[in-house]
């Protein structure tokens, strides 16, 4: 696992804090926008299923064998996006105000986190989403009950 200018790895094994109620998840790579169902004939199917089924399993085992958090939800999700090489004014840390926009992301990890760390998103009260460029790109998601 690569490491910051801390040592400390981008990605950490989450602390388990769900006795206050607390989880944070770490999805290393490209974060990644949710996308429409894809159309064939009078058919329709998910484009991204084999992308959210390897999303929850990350999810699944940094969750482990704690229950599936339900009631009031909030999540904060923090995108990291790679700093691209042509852009040398960009440091770790500035704002990425591109697309994909929020929604699609927040949407596309909700659905992979569905009936893996929470019950369902529709218990998500309030919701935080912040978007940076860095040198590993990842998403970190931080579900906390309410």
């Amino acid at each position: 696992m690569k490491q910051n200018a801390l040592g400390e790895s981008y990605c950490q094994t989450p602390k388990n804090e769900s006795l206050i109620g607390t989880m944070r998840y770490c999805v290393p790579g490209d974060p990644i926008p949710w996308q429409r169902p894809g159309r064939r004939g009078s058919r329709y199917f998910d484009r991204q299923k084999h992308l959210k089924m390897t999303t929850g399993v990350i999810l699944s085992n940094q969750h482990g064998q704690n229950p599936l958090f339900s009631g009031p939800l909030k999540a904060d999700l923090v995108f990291y996006f790679k700093i691209p090489l042509s852009r040398r004014s960009i440091r770790p840390g500035d704002y990425y105000w591109q697309k994909p926009d929020n929604d699609n992301l927040c949407g596309f990890y909700f659905d992979a986190a569905k009936g893996i760390i929470l019950v369902d998103d529709a218990m998500i009260c309030n919701q935080t989403v912040l978007k940076f460029y860095d040198i590993e790109p990842r998403t970190e998601l931080i579900i906390t009950r309410l």
